[in-house]
């Protein structure tokens, strides 16, 4: 009789404990900082800004929010962004350790950064939040730019 007395407690205690723990823990999912790297105010360094990405994916999709975080560019208004806001990625992929991206910008001549920055910025940005992504090979409106 008493072991079933200690039963029904326990059956009682513990989903007390866990609505508790979803109460203190809440119930979203998992998030993840990552580092965007931004050109400065005047063009010559790049800067870390940190934002939360759901590290939920394969490395292809985690790797392509960091790149879509990349194109929309910095929150933080003393940080320049990479791309003019006409910018897009036309495609992505990862094969083999290699990612590819083309990014299509309609108007080159709207580029304000310089290229090898860009290029640094985005594989740093790369290494920083989704290290497993491989080497980047990066397109500009379909042809490669290099480092």
């Amino acid at each position: 009789m008493q072991n079933t007395h200690h039963t029904y407690g326990a059956l009682i205690i513990i989903p007390i404990l866990l609505a508790a723990g979803v109460i203190a823990y809440g119930l979203t999912l998992p998030a993840n900082s990552c580092a965007l790297y931004f050109p400065d105010q005047h063009g010559k360094t790049l800067v870390q800004e940190r934002r939360v990405l759901n590290p939920i994916g394969s490395t292809e999709e985690r790797a392509r929010r960091v790149i879509d975080e990349l194109v929309l560019g910095p929150m933080n208004h003393n940080l320049q962004p990479l791309f003019p806001l006409s910018a897009y990625v036309s495609s992505f992929m990862l094969r083999s350790g290699i990612l590819y991206v083309n990014i299509e910008l309609p108007n080159l001549a709207d580029m304000a950064i310089r290229f090898p920055l860009m290029y640094e910025a985005i594989e740093k940005s790369l290494k920083a939040s989704v290290p497993e992504s491989g080497s980047l090979k990066l397109f500009i409106n379909g042809l490669e730019t290099a480092k």
